[in-house]
């Protein structure tokens, strides 16, 4: 399913950037979007977006983010609306047939409106593919907001293992991902937030599931990191997780 997805989202984009332009930007009025947003209408926000997330001459104008981080909220919502549905299910198997009937077209509605989504198997549920923030990071790399759209692709095609998972190669992955966005964007407001995933990762990566670590440097990196959120922001909410994290995994050096 995500490689059918992501050879979905590519062809999609491709052909949709090609579509011809309005002649005049200045008429486009997103009040219809934002209204369908406020009441919770997030198949008909995306039928007003994207073709405006398309549209050449919208994204050369200083509409251009504003349209595509529109796209990107109402997408995440109506995948939310998916995982409802999917979590009302008697029995959650994603390969049900009659899932499936009720699933497949609105996938394929919502790949031709910017909104993919996949199965997440680790977290067991669906998510947005971030095709809107794949534009918006192209077209608008040093952009005030290129950092929240960076945050939300790297939510939207996570890689973290499962809980229980003995592939601790994912977690590192998934810990690199973090230390890239935090290199690229350090003034960020996630920058704690991925601070925390990343010292979470590293304890993952050492074995800690499983009893005694068996990597002492991933362990520490791991305690470090959480550490340092600690002694940076102690009254932050991710201060709070680490605090968890440290207490459990590490009780006697706890700050």
């Amino acid at each position: 399913m995500r490689a059918f997805s992501r050879l979905a989202i590519a062809t999609l984009l491709l052909v949709g950037l090609a579509l011809p332009a309005p002649a005049d930007v200045g008429v486009v009025d997103l009040k219809p979007a934002e209204q369908a947003i406020a009441r919770k209408d997030y198949q008909r926000a995306l039928e007003v977006l994207a073709p405006l997330g398309r549209n050449a001459n919208v994204l050369q104008s200083a509409r251009g983010p504003r349209v595509l981080m529109l796209i990107g909220e109402a997408a995440e919502a109506h995948v939310e609306e998916i995982n409802s549905r999917w979590r009302q299910r008697r029995r959650l198997d994603p390969k049900n047939p009659e899932w499936l009937t009720f699933l497949r077209p609105r996938q394929r509605w919502a790949a031709k409106h910017m909104g993919s989504f996949a199965y997440y198997e680790p977290g067991g549920r669906y998510r947005y593919l971030g095709d809107a923030y794949r534009v918006f990071l192209k077209q608008y790399p040093k952009h005030a907001l290129a950092h929240e759209a960076a945050w939300r692709l790297i939510a939207s095609d996570e890689i973290a293992p499962n809980e229980w998972d003995p592939d601790t190669g994912l977690a590192l992955e998934d810990a690199r991902r973090y230390e890239a966005f935090i290199q690229q964007y350090p003034r960020s407001t996630h920058v704690l937030a991925a601070k925390l995933a990343i010292g979470w990762d590293y304890l993952y990566a050492s074995g800690i599931m499983w009893g005694k670590p068996s990597h002492q440097g991933h362990y520490q990196k791991g305690l470090a990191t959480l550490r340092s959120i600690v002694a940076q922001a102690p009254r932050s909410k991710e201060a709070e997780q680490a605090r968890i994290l440290l207490n459990r995994h590490a009780p006697t050096k706890a700050p």
